[in-house]
């Protein structure tokens, strides 16, 4: 557990606490084409453990990337010290594209060095240390902190439980089934409809993110 303090309490943050924030477990559709685009930037071109080049994987627990072998070393130590996923063929959750987002290589690198922590150590022995226990604290706080923050973003807003009554006498001749997206009316009665408003959604959700990713930053927090 880590202690989170807002403005008015003291939270104690663990992974369960994360995935329960609003928005934290829905599936990110475009989260390929984003991790694409931040494995460019140079402090994540290699691998964090061997420093391979062009690393595909990752640890959503340290916000790494690494290459396949020592992913596979990584899947080894267990889920509750290191959470494997493919940067391009795995579907990815909210909470775990943010800790990838506010982590990074280069973060984890500096964390690690000056916790005097061996980089070029065994993998074993590197995720088993104080360091990487510390750092994977530091991570999840950071990632609560920025779903809290974007929560707006991040979930859509709901429908309202009654419409104003100028709206609803304009809406006489549409369909009952109309629906509500981000503060507007959108008639759900085609398919084509409603996969427009989610493609909407989803490219809302990531636009803070796909323009911090072209500065080459991420995202600001709190």
């Amino acid at each position: 557990l880590v202690k989170v303090s807002t403005k008015y309490h003291d939270t104690m943050v663990d992974l369960e606490s994360v995935k329960k924030l609003p928005g934290a477990m829905e599936t990110v559709e475009d989260a390929k084409q984003i991790l694409t685009k931040y494995r460019m930037q140079s402090g994540n071109r290699t691998c964090f453990d061997c420093n391979a080049k062009n690393p595909t994987w990752a640890s959503a627990t340290y916000g790494i990337f690494m290459c396949l072998d020592c992913s596979g070393i990584h899947r080894s130590l267990g889920v509750h010290l290191t959470f494997v996923r493919s940067a391009e063929m795995d579907k990815w959750k909210r909470h775990e594209l943010v800790a990838m987002l506010v982590g990074g290589n280069q973060k984890a690198r500096d964390f690690f060095i000056k916790h005097k922590q061996q980089l070029d150590g065994k993998i074993p022995e590197k995720y088993n240390s104080r360091a990487a226990m510390l750092y994977r604290q530091e991570l999840l706080k950071q990632v609560y902190e920025d779903l809290q923050k974007n929560s707006k973003l991040y979930v859509p807003a709901e429908k309202p439980a009654d419409a104003p009554a100028s709206k609803a006498s304009a809406s006489k001749s549409k369909s009952a089934d109309d629906d509500w997206d981000w503060g507007e009316t959108t008639p759900t009665g085609s398919s084509k409809s409603s996969e427009a408003s989610e493609a909407q959604r989803n490219k809302r959700a990531t636009s803070s993110y796909s323009s911090s990713l072209s500065s080459g930053s991420t995202p600001a927090r709190s």
